[in-house]
């Protein structure tokens, strides 16, 4: 299938990989997920123990 009334004729250059950009990503990632977990030990740390073991036997 010839694409090229689509995409114009413009020839695919030479693409050099650089990992810089998915290393950022992926330490932007890691990151957002520990800032996460954090957040969410802040939120459930508050919580007695005693509430905590109460949270399903309200049935």
């Amino acid at each position: 299938m010839d694409l090229s009334p689509y995409a114009g004729d413009l020839p695919v250059g030479d693409y050099a990989l650089d990992m810089f950009v998915p290393g950022v990503l992926a330490a932007g990632l890691a990151a957002v997920a520990g800032l996460g977990a954090y957040a969410h030990t802040l939120v459930s740390g508050r919580r007695g123990l005693g509430a905590v073991l109460r949270v399903g036997g309200l049935v």
